[in-house]
């Protein structure tokens, strides 16, 4: 009897264990085809450098026409460059990711081995280049959206060439907008007024413009108010640049009335103008004063008239910023606050602010130390110890609500600032036209930092892992043990 239940037991061993590796490999084929289905991954980095930012998805998700991105790679350009290497390999991850998350996208290497993509993209840009991404969004048979990016240290990356370290990974930002403008169909325009001894787009306003249109997809035109019957419709914001004289009264009823189309008036001040604008920004519930802020200690290079700016309020134009511990620097520029008197209908908000030890000179400034003279505004003397020098106004005018920004500094724009400044500073200005255009969404992606950090364990939490080492893998592998033998003497 014993004899005839020993082959029984084998078979209903064998049997068990073939009944559990089949129900093993039915899991594993069944995660892996969910998997594939619904695609999700997690960012477990402390720099979430592989997670696309929630406006990029939302931008992916919403895409509905058929995208390529085509990845021509470096030639030459790795021999004066050691990033380049790494900086390609995360732009492999994050096209990849852009095609995973969206069944629209194809993303097409070209090569020697590739002869076909070659000859795809030649259709659309003549003489494409090494080192280069190029974006086509196909509208119907006839009609294309075409996008081309450098990949530029100082723009798509931050880096030691020399080491190929790569401190700062700017793609997601540039892919993103390079999307955003292929698929674009009608030009999207910002006017600039002229008229008033402004800075033009043709004369300096054109690192502005072209940073405007690579990264946006936005023109910026010169815009004659005095001579024409209101602001094109096609407008989505105007800027006003340090006019030098003062607006006529049809102007400024011309500006009211775009802003009572829901407009967005972006007017960056100069404090020497002999402009009068005053009147207008009151209207609003602005003001902005004529003294120049000096600051003795947070400043650029120990020339007080550029401000160092820290401070920032809690405004969707500053969304992450607070966070970034980066310096904004704005140059020759006037207190500017929510007015005394409020508007009905007008939320003023103020954006950045200078330190603590800032004043406001209302004396000449080429005096070889100035110093803050008795009756000048003092930041310790003010409520916040800080003086506002940009705000944003929202207001409710008209069907919709209409946007405004005011900046105590145009010269924060002009081309002789902006032209040195940091990547994040330009795209601190980005996040302004964002706001003040509503594409809120496109504000603040975070740069990427794709270089691996060591754990930086204290001494208690590594005498914890080797006592773990030592003593719990033993004792894991003993129980199991145990566990077996009493199983088996059952």
């Amino acid at each position: 009897m014993a004899r005839e239940e020993a082959p029984r037991s084998r078979i209903s061993l064998w049997a068990q264990v073939l009944l559990s590796g089949a129900l093993l490999a039915f899991v594993l084929v069944g995660v892996n085809v969910l998997a594939r289905k619904f695609y999700l991954r997690k960012d477990l980095t402390t720099e979430r450098a592989f997670e696309l930012d929630d406006a990029t998805l939302q931008r992916l998700r919403a895409l509905d026409r058929d995208v390529t991105i085509y990845l021509v790679f470096p030639g030459q350009e790795v021999s004066f460059d050691r990033c380049l290497p790494t900086v390609w390999q995360r732009i492999g991850v994050l096209c990849e990711e852009f095609r995973k998350r969206s069944s629209r996208i194809k993303v097409e290497i070209v090569t020697e081995a590739n002869p076909s993509a070659l000859e795809d993209l030649r259709r659309h840009f003549e003489s494409p280049v090494s080192n280069s991404i190029y974006v086509v969004t196909q509208f119907d048979k006839e009609r294309f959206g075409k996008k081309a990016l450098g990949v530029r240290a100082g723009s798509f990356y931050d880096g030691d060439p020399t080491t190929g370290r790569v401190d700062n990974f700017f793609g997601e930002r540039w892919l993103l907008a390079a999307l955003v403008a292929s698929t674009q169909e009608k030009k999207r325009v910002v006017y600039s007024l002229i008229g008033h001894e402004e800075m033009t787009v043709a004369s300096g306003l054109t690192v502005l413009a072209r940073f405007l249109e690579e990264r946006e997809g936005v023109e910026l035109r010169p815009l004659p108010l005095k001579d024409l019957p209101g602001v094109p419709g096609d407008a989505e914001g105007v800027l006003v640049a340090a006019p030098q004289s003062s607006l006529e009264p049809r102007e400024i009823d011309l500006l009211k009335e775009y802003m009572s189309r829901g407009g967005g008036v972006f007017f960056a001040v100069d404090p020497g103008s002999r402009a009068d604008l005053q009147t207008f920004l009151r209207d609003f519930g602005v003001e902005a004063r004529r003294g120049v802020v000096l600051d003795n200690y947070e400043n650029l290079r120990h020339d007080r008239r550029f401000l160092r700016v820290q401070r920032y309020s809690d405004h969707e134009i500053n969304r992450g910023m607070q966070n970034l511990n980066m310096s904004f620097i704005v140059p020759l520029t006037s207190i500017v606050r929510p007015a005394n008197q409020r508007v009905a209908g007008c939320v003023v908000t103020p954006l950045f602010f200078s330190g603590p030890q800032a004043w406001e000179e209302t004396g000449p400034l080429n005096q070889p130390r100035p110093v803050r003279d008795p009756g000048e505004l003092s930041a310790m003397e003010t409520e916040e110890k800080q003086f506002p020098l940009g705000v944003a106004v929202s207001v409710a005018l008209g069907r919709h609500d209409a946007r405004m920004i005011v900046w105590g500094s145009a010269s924060a724009l002009f081309d002789y600032n902006i032209g040195r400044l940091s990547v994040m500073n330009l795209e601190y200005i980005l996040n302004h036209f964002r706001w003040l255009v509503g594409r809120e969404e496109l504000i603040a992606v975070p740069p990427k930092r794709p270089g691996q950090r060591p754990m930086d364990l204290a001494p208690p939490t590594l005498a914890r892992i080797q006592w773990i080492t030592i003593l719990g893998f033993p004792m894991l592998g003993i129980v199991m043990g145990f566990l077996a033998w009493f199983l088996r003497r059952k």
